[in-house]
């Protein structure tokens, strides 16, 4: 028994979060069967959306187009950012940074 609703909200937020993962999965570059999979998933997740009532197609169209730009964004931000700072101590992001830099301090 599914309860039918009265408002819905632009955009689905199932829609748009399993886009976006499915765009980090490609931009990232993960394996081919988790890709595929986590395709599979989204579809099915935006068609339920819409089959079960909770959503008008335009709500997950606007979820989708809203997570695959959300999720390109996110995986270039990522694929261009070095993290290996967030690793290291004070002194060696302190060095770190500072190499990446180019800046020298001599004592």
């Amino acid at each position: 028994y599914l309860p039918r609703i009265s408002n819905y909200s632009f955009p689905s937020g199932h829609a748009m979060r399993s886009a976006m993962l499915a765009a980090l999965a490609v931009t990232r570059g993960w394996s081919i069967p988790l890709t595929f999979t986590v395709i599979c998933v989204a579809m099915v997740t935006c068609v339920s959306r819409v089959l079960l009532g909770r959503h008008y197609i335009s709500d997950v169209t606007g979820g989708v187009v809203i997570g695959l730009i959300n999720g390109v964004l996110w995986g270039a931000l990522w694929w261009c950012t070095d993290v290996e700072p967030l690793f290291l101590g004070k002194q060696e992001a302190l060095n770190w940074t500072m190499n990446q830099l180019n800046i020298s301090v001599t004592v």
